[in-house]
């Protein structure tokens, strides 16, 4: 496509109800350079405030973690696929800033390690599939200011829309126009390097996933990093499944299924041991209501009884504000950065994003967004 016009790169920044909304299409370079150049300021910004001034509120072990990360980037960087390497040399060029800084941007989400839920068939008031993604961050302090609603255009791939931050390109929440929604919970295993970005994952089956084998491919076949729960679910089908991966190996878990899951270090399972949710010295065991999937992750296991109750009570009628209340305090925690339910079958999603004072997402208003309403903005 050409390139696009001052006037026409303006029309591509919206906003709906104090969320931004930033569409990008073309070639990787060119969505780069478009997302570079409308959100210069606020990617100035997260470089100074994430990069350049690292705390305790950032990362989680200081200056010393920064350091160890910054040194294994070589071999990260090996793993990323050369259209999001053009991508964010299109927004370091379009954001006049240097491309190492936009790639340790991105790379933040594999230093940490919130909750995922779907309900369909008979869980659900109309037998459609509903997807609820908790994103519990206490590192990002004031990210919120920045977030933005991405409605994506590739030229080869699906178009998708993610729920990110400016000069972030990875996705960790989002759904295809293919209809396939995306979420994840952080875990463990933190120094495993030798695979594909978590984020850069999740946003391959965004462009590529047609189907859930589609994208149980890509996570079966891709070298993965570090600990995490990924789940994935299609408004085609009213399916989905959740996945425990770490960069070693890799299982599936499907709705109606109660599931065990062996921690790959003791941290893990003396936390869950220790709160009483586990008198097994080997794994942890998680009971799942028909037709849902419940995930809460390993960092804080208390929350999925909560959860499960919440679940249990509604069951039968879940639609998007049963989900907005089942991840409520305390599933949430103080750090719930966003929140997103999603209708993948109408390509709906309810967005809420944490107060500019650090309040919680989950006790913030949720703004509907539909796929068609967002399309209207591409060009072509």
């Amino acid at each position: 496509m050409p390139p696009l016009s001052d006037q026409t790169l303006l029309q591509a920044l919206q906003t709906k109800q104090g969320h931004r909304i930033l569409h990008l299409q073309g070639t990787p370079f060119e969505m780069g350079l478009q997302h570079g150049t409308l959100l210069k300021d606020l990617i100035q910004e997260n470089i100074r405030k994430y990069l350049k001034t690292p705390s305790p509120n950032l990362l989680e072990h200081g200056a010393d973690r920064m350091e160890e990360f910054t040194k294994a980037i070589p071999r990260i960087t090996s793993y990323i696929p050369q259209k999001y390497i053009e991508e964010m040399k299109g927004m370091a060029q379009g954001a006049d800033v240097p491309f190492h800084d936009i790639l340790l941007l991105n790379l933040f989400p594999e230093m940490f390690h919130c909750c995922v839920i779907t309900a369909s068939h008979e869980a659900s008031y109309d037998k459609t599939l509903y997807h609820a993604r908790v994103l519990d961050y206490s590192a990002g302090k004031d990210l919120q200011s920045s977030a933005v609603l991405i409605a994506a255009k590739p030229n080869d791939g699906f178009a998708f829309m993610n729920i990110t931050y400016a000069g972030f390109i990875g996705s960790v929440t989002g759904m295809s126009e293919a209809k396939i929604a995306i979420g994840e919970i952080g875990g463990q295993g933190y120094g495993n390097w030798d695979g594909m970005p978590m984020s850069f994952l999740l946003r391959s089956i965004l462009e590529e996933a047609k189907t859930l084998e589609d994208a149980k491919e890509i996570l079966t076949k891709t070298p993965r990093t570090c600990e995490y729960y990924y789940v994935i679910s299609d408004g085609k089908t009213q399916e989905a499944f959740s996945c425990y991966a770490t960069n070693s190996q890799i299982q599936f878990i499907s709705p109606n299924e109660n599931y065990s899951i062996s921690p790959p270090s003791q941290e893990g399972l003396d936390l869950v041991v220790e709160k009483g949710l586990s008198t097994n010295p080997n794994s942890i065991f998680f009971k799942q209501p028909k037709d849902t999937l419940l995930l809460t992750g390993l960092s804080s296991p208390e929350r999925y009884p909560v959860l499960l109750e919440r679940m249990e009570s509604k069951w039968g009628s879940v639609d998007e504000q049963v989900l907005m209340d089942a991840i409520q305090r305390p599933v949430s925690k103080e750090s719930n950065l966003h929140n997103a339910i999603f209708h993948p079958t109408s390509l709906t999603l309810w967005v809420s994003h944490a107060g500019m004072n650090g309040e919680p997402a989950c006790n913030q208003p949720y703004v509907k967004f539909t796929y068609e309403e967002l399309a209207c903005g591409f060009l072509v």
